[in-house]
């Protein structure tokens, strides 16, 4: 379920399900990064967005060009289904353990501890709200880093910063400024030549 999506039209990939973003005013480009649930650090260049990922255990990065970019996504990242499997895995045994035990007091304690670990992994799972995660779409390849909930506001910032900087770099120059003055009169704006000189 996308949170917010925001994105360019791009004229090789159409407009099927994108959605167009008015860009506001530019923001100084130097002063724009994120820093993704592992530690990436996303950096807003003037032609390029670079992603360190030494913060985490890919020690890598990378380089996407604001030319190449398509569209920038703020999404919520799928649950972790291990706590549900888990959870689901206590409760059985939880079960389990209080039906095999021989002992009343070891299937009483048994299947409570169980029970109480299964239960806090399925409230993790049920009522823990999802993490998010930024896109960056250049042509079929996604890079993009995992991110706290907390963070969305920052997030869409910063996809609206990568979208305005390309719109920026990708506009086109101003037309030239029509003079005046024609080359006629700026030669005859000259001294006249000495003679023996």
């Amino acid at each position: 379920m996308a949170i917010e999506e925001i994105s360019v039209l791009s004229p090789i990939l159409g407009s099927a399900d994108m959605t167009e973003t008015l860009l506001e005013p530019s923001i100084g480009v130097s002063d724009i990064s994120l820093v993704g649930l592992e530690g990436q650090i996303l950096l807003l260049n003037e032609d390029h967005v670079a992603v360190d990922g030494s913060g985490n255990q890919w020690p890598g990065w990378a380089i996407v060009l604001l030319s190449e970019i398509s569209a920038v996504r703020v999404l919520s990242q799928p649950k972790d289904h291990g706590a549900l499997i888990w959870g689901v895995i206590g409760a059985i045994a939880a079960i389990g353990v209080w039906h095999v035990a021989s002992n009343e007091a070891v299937s009483l304690i048994g299947g409570l501890v169980v029970g109480v670990i299964s239960i806090i992994l399925l409230g993790e799972f049920f009522l823990k709200p999802p993490d998010l995660r930024l896109e960056i779409i250049v042509g079929s390849n996604v890079v993009g880093t995992g991110i706290k909930r907390g963070q969305a506001q920052e997030a869409k910032e910063f996809a609206g910063a990568v979208l305005q900087a390309r719109a920026r770099l990708l506009e086109p120059p101003p037309p030239p400024v029509p003079t005046t003055e024609t080359w006629s009169t700026r030669v005859s704006a000259f001294p006249p030549r000495q003679s023996g000189s």
